[in-house]
Parts: structure tokens; sequence; C-alpha cells
């Protein structure tokens, strides 16, 4: 053999072997990206109509604790999976989950509940129905929670809003843990999060399942702010809404402090909000909004790009008229159906309404 074909023989093998290593080492890092823990018991036998939704009645709301040593990591939680065993939950399936944080490891009476000014909204839609048993009840959170160990124990709040309910005893698989969950239930009360009312009842158990995290690396440099998202605009006076982040950092040692302003360049009436990765807010009048994410490490700072949140205003007390012979403006509403639209957000005062003729006629036919 040439000494030239020598040569092209060993950079021939030289060129394998790095793209053997390189792809090794992407394989690797792959599988270390993302870690998937197990709460609870897999072979348990225990089930549950309770937890995390009640399928017996229409609406519910519960949280339950997942103990910092169950988790025994830092990491940013990016999916919740529900061992779920059996039954269909379509009429159920409206959920708005929360996560959040518990010094305690137990909930101690029917009004224990965490504050939702303490809880972050992660996720709300519409929630598929498994077909096979198994950790197959999956919610990709639409706002990845950093959740550190130091912190607390782990609060998973879910508010069921559907008014209907298909019922079925043994859902959802659990795992016996003293006062480990505290849940409400009713067809005729939708529970607000924000002041839920004296629960049904502490529970003794809690929901097998699995959380998926990605383990927290050191901030550097300038963090990455993204973008202001907001869970509704325009809203009603005094009316909650969730502000989040889109394609933030989430490294370890990123802080985080919400701001308010009259004005896009955060020059008229600036007011610092919270200091979690989301903010619930309400407000009075239109603002824009925007998160500082500084990195400890470096102590450099980014700001989100803002997002408006407009304001739909109690309709004024006062004389009006509802005249399909005329457009809506000033005094005056095209149909009901505007008319309706403007008291979305209720009154301010005494209304009186004066229906034209020719509205009542077609009304009538």
């Amino acid at each position: 053999m040439t000494n030239t074909n020598k040569i092209r023989r060993l950079l021939r093998s030289s060129v394998y072997f790095c793209i053997g290593l390189l792809s090794l080492l992407m394989w690797t890092t792959g599988t270390k990206a993302q870690t998937t823990v197990t709460i609870g018991d897999p072979n348990s036998t225990g089930t549950s109509y309770q937890i995390p939704i009640n399928n017996l009645y229409g609406y519910s709301y519960t949280q339950q604790i997942v103990l910092s040593s169950e988790i025994g990591m830092d990491g940013t939680i990016t999916k919740l999976r529900f061992y779920w065993n059996a039954g269909s939950f379509v009429n159920n399936n409206n959920w708005t989950v929360y996560l959040g944080y518990k010094a305690t490891g137990i909930f101690s009476g029917t009004t224990d509940w965490v504050p939702l000014s303490n809880l972050t909204q992660v996720f709300s839609g519409t929630v598929t129905q498994p077909v096979t048993p198994g950790f197959t009840c999956e919610i990709i959170l639409t706002t990845p929670f950093n959740y550190v160990q130091s912190n607390g124990n782990l609060v998973i709040a879910v508010d069921q809003n559907d008014p209907s309910y298909t019922y079925t005893s043994n859902m959802f698989k659990t795992t016996a843990g003293s006062s480990r969950a505290i849940h409400y239930y009713s067809d005729g009360t939708n529970p607000d999060p924000a002041s839920p009312p004296i629960a049904s009842g502490v529970l003794s158990v809690f929901n097998t399942m699995q959380l998926e995290l990605a383990p927290n690396t050191p901030c550097a440099g300038t963090p990455t702010a993204g973008a202001t998202v907001t869970s509704n605009t325009p809203v009603c006076p005094g009316e909650n809404f969730n502000l989040t982040l889109s394609g933030a950092s989430f490294e370890a040692g990123i802080t985080y402090q919400w701001q308010s302003a009259d004005d896009a360049a955060f020059t008229v009436n600036v007011n610092n909000l919270g200091t979690s990765y989301s903010q619930l807010a309400n407000q009075a009048s239109a603002k824009y909004y925007r998160c500082q994410l500084t990195c400890t490490n470096s102590g450099l700072s980014a700001y989100s790009t803002p997002v408006y949140v407009g304001l739909n205003p109690n309709l004024p007390g006062g004389n009006y008229t509802i005249n399909s012979a005329l457009p809506t403006g000033g005094s005056n509403f095209h149909s009901f159906n505007d008319f309706k639209a403007a008291m979305s957000c209720g009154i301010a005062g005494a209304v009186v309404v004066n229906v034209q003729q020719a509205v009542a006629l077609i009304m009538s036919r």
C-alpha cells in the first residue's frame, strides 16, 4: 500500500470517528436535556374521580402538594402527566392549571388554599382525552415553571370550567399521602381561584404523575427577555389577567421584575409589580407591561418587549336609545347586541333605555 493510500484511509477513519463521536455527544446531550420525575406509586391500586378534577360534578377546583424531596432537583417544569386509568373526561376538559410553592407538606383544613397571588398560570385550554392507560394525560405547559427546591414544596392547582360531566369512579390513579390535596366541587357554582370557597374536603391522596423538567444551568451574560404576553386584552376594570413571557431565558440565577406604565417607552407612571416568572394583574386604565430579567451572575439585564392591555370601560349612567335606523354611537345603539356588548363590563350608574319602534317591529316579526 502506498503512503498516499495509507494517508487517505487514515483520514477517512478519522472523519468517521469524529462523526460518530459528534452523534454520541448529540444523543447524550439530548437525553440530558429533559428529565422525567415520577411522583407516587405507578403500582398503586388507588384511584379517584376527585383529583385533579372532579368528574362527578360540572365545576371543580383542586390543589395538591408534591414534596420537594419527591422531585429531588431544581429545573424548569415543561410538562405534567397524570396517570389516567379509565373513563372519558371530554365533558370536563376545560382546564386552567397553576403551579406554585407551599412551605408545609399538608393542607391543614378546608380554608388552607394557596392564594392565587402565590401561583403561576402555566396552562389554560382543552386537555386531550387519553386512549391508553398510563401517564398519558399530558399537559404541555404554555408557561414553563422554574422550580427551585429551596423555595418549598410544589403545588399543582387545577380549575375545571365545564358545566357538564361524565362520571367514572376510577378515572385517575392516586397514591396515599396524608392531607396532600384539597378540593371543591359544584354543579351550580364555578369557583373563582382568586377567592376560593370553603373546600368540600381535604384528601389523603395525591395523583400519581410525572413531571418533565429541564435541569437548570447557571445564567451568564445578558439574559434573553423575549416578549410579554397577556392572557386577555382588552379587559374590564378590575378584571384579573395573567402576564407571561414568550422566548425568555430559564437559566438558574435569573430574577424577574414586572413593570407597568402609561406609555410604551416606560417614562410615565412607571410602577414595579411582582418578581415571579409570571404576573397576575388588573387595572383601572389601559397600561403597557414588561418584565426586566437580570442574571445575578453577570449583573446584566434585559427588558421584554412590552404588551399593551386595553380597557373596556363600564357603561356610564344615563339615557340611551336602541334604534336600528341609526348607527351605534353617542347615546344610541343600532341593536340589542350592541347594547349588550357595551354593558359587558357593567354599568357605572343608572341606565334608562328607550327602544325605538323600528326595533320593536323588527323583533316582533
